[in-house]
């Protein structure tokens, strides 16, 4: 009779651990999969405001500083750190947006960053503080951890990059 006991728990119990597992491998999933429809999303904007920068033609940096974010954006994804892709996705997105407006474009209402598009979940704090962050500092602090050459380019060629889809 112990032995049936013992021999239920431990099945009950590997049930349990199998669907924790399983649960929590499709969390990283969706969590990737979201980010990668959210840079790529990031990607056609930027693709748009590339156009209405050339068509327009003015230029004071916006465009750079959309590229670099989106560039550590993809290098953060493809080492597997989601959430820090999409907070850099996010900071694109908003170059790029500054961009448009900057030369007469309009901004699709369904490009606008929703908190449901955020996965991981970005605790509103966070968020905050990531955004509001000095974005040269930001962009140093990565630059010398990910890509000591780029530094290197002109604003001219980070802005005219071309965008990479993942």
């Amino acid at each position: 009779m112990k032995n049936q006991k013992a021999l239920m728990m431990k099945r009950i119990l590997s049930l349990i651990l199998v669907a924790a597992i399983g649960i929590s491998y499709s969390y990283a999933q969706t969590a990737q999969e979201n980010t990668k429809n959210f840079i790529n999303k990031t990607t056609t904007i930027m693709k748009y405001a590339k156009e209405k920068v050339q068509e327009v033609k003015v230029k004071n940096g916006h465009m750079a500083k959309a590229a670099d974010f989106q560039t550590f954006a993809i290098k953060f994804y493809k080492l597997g750190e989601y959430r820090k892709a999409m907070i850099h996705s996010i900071q694109a997105r908003k170059f790029a947006f500054k961009a448009i407006n900057d030369n007469r474009g309009t901004i699709d209402p369904a490009w606008e960053v929703k908190v449901s598009d955020v996965t991981p979940p970005i605790e509103e704090e966070t968020a905050k503080k990531v955004i509001e962050q000095k974005n040269k500092e930001v962009l140093k602090s990565l630059e010398s951890e990910l890509d000591p050459e780029a530094g290197k380019k002109s604003v001219d060629e980070r802005a005219n990059s071309t965008f990479e889809t993942l």
